[in-house]
């Protein structure tokens, strides 16, 4: 398959917006080498670059090869060789060189095709040229440069078939109207050589067209595996995102946690930054829950999760659904004082949201409690004392009357 990769930048933006073009296209085919308007002209847009490069590598290949020739027109026309090499020199050779620098600018890519081709032309109709004003016995047998003219355009420098078509035609009908004014070519060598020229173009033709259907078709499959792929990549990445997030809050969810607690202890213990851990539980959400009813347990749930997410918001500190009615901050580069007194922030900011709760013997309203654990984690703590810790002072919150802050000392 052929690899766009290797000119692809990074800001090459895949064409989804085309999805469906480039399937149909591929269902029906693209007959007469041609692709539904849009498509074609991106295609056109992503292929410019291997052409550029094609072009210019061939190119200098081109005008030496062309040049080449220099040795044989002394031979084979010796009596205008000074015009060949004049014609060849100082009028194909710099329009060649011209062609070479104009095919690196991006300015003019709709045209290079175009350009091109008419320079193709010139070549051939030189050698035409040549044999048309040449009297030396040899030049019966100098149209095969009209041939080696036709299959480096076809098959070597590949110009997009429609234009390789016409060009290859138009040379071959300007042959025609010129041997007859070669000079003493039979009719048979006349019919011969125009048979033998009108093969080569068809025979290259058809590898022509051959090669640029391939090229289409290998285009679009390329583009649809890139599709294809970067949905793939953007479905994985919501999965995995999903799968790091607790659905009814939104928040990180237990798994989360985990991983970003020891990967923030490390941290910790390597740079000597200390690392703080509060534990929240809503209180008497059990009773909240018997006597308002499941969804309203859920709508007070989503109801905290919010207001942490109001009271969090540096972009490293973490917030996770712990359990149940059980909530859990993890703050990196923050001692535990800090920490306290972000925790009374959140506890006030709880209660004055107004979440009625008459089953409470603390308060008409939701309360919360939270713990806070912390400092500058030594070798040989791990996530679990930190835990262990935060419970603790979660629990002499309860034990104090619940809606207020401990922190482990």
């Amino acid at each position: 398959m052929l690899n766009f990769h290797d000119y692809i930048k990074e800001d090459f933006q895949i064409p989804y917006d085309l999805e469906k073009d480039i399937r149909a296209t591929i269902d029906n085919g693209f007959r007469l080498l041609k692709f539904p308007t849009r498509l074609e002209k991106r295609y056109h847009q992503d292929i410019f670059p291997l052409q550029q490069q094609r072009y210019f590598k061939l190119g200098i290949w081109a005008i030496l090869l062309y040049n080449l020739f220099i040795f044989t027109d002394w031979f084979m026309i010796r009596d205008i060789y000074l015009t060949a090499w004049i014609t060849r020199l100082g009028i194909c050779t710099p329009l060649m060189v011209f062609a070479l620098f104009m095919v690196n600018s991006s300015s003019l890519k709709r045209f290079i095709n175009l350009l091109i081709s008419i320079l193709i032309f010139l070549v051939g109709v030189s050698i035409i040229f040549f044999l048309t004003i040449s009297s030396h016995p040899n030049v019966i047998h100098y149209h095969t440069g009209v041939i080696l003219v036709v299959i480096f355009s076809n098959i070597v420098l590949r110009i997009p078939f429609w234009y390789a078509f016409f060009t290859s035609f138009v040379i071959l009908f300007v042959y025609i109207l010129a041997i007859p004014h070669v000079f003493q070519m039979p009719v048979e060598v006349m019919i011969n050589s125009s048979l033998v020229i009108m093969c080569a173009i068809i025979i290259t033709l058809i590898g022509n067209y051959r090669m640029e259907k391939d090229l289409r078709r290998d285009y679009l499959l390329t583009m649809l595996q890139m599709i294809d792929n970067s949905k793939l990549e953007d479905a994985n990445a919501k999965l995995e995102k999903l799968s790091l997030l607790d659905p009814l809050t939104g928040l990180a969810n237990r798994r989360h946690f985990d991983h970003r607690l020891e990967q923030e202890i490390r941290t910790s213990m390597r740079e000597g930054n200390p690392l703080s851990l509060i534990l929240l539980d809503i209180d008497h959400f059990k009773l909240f829950n018997d006597n308002y009813g499941h969804p309203s347990g859920d709508n007070c749930l989503q109801q905290i999760a919010n207001a942490l997410k109001e009271n969090i918001n540096r972009p490293h500190d973490l917030v996770a659904r712990y359990g149940g009615e059980e909530f859990v901050i993890l703050l990196p580069y923050t001692h535990p004082d800090k920490a306290t007194k972000l925790a009374e922030k959140i506890r006030s900011y709880v209660e004055n949201l107004g979440i009625e709760h008459r089953y409470s013997d603390i308060s008409s309203f939701v309360t919360v409690s939270l713990g806070i654990s912390g400092g500058i984690i030594e070798s040989g703590q791990d996530k679990a004392g930190l835990l262990e810790n935060a419970d603790k002072a979660l629990y002499q919150a309860k034990l104090s009357g619940r809606n207020r802050v401990c922190s482990f000392q």
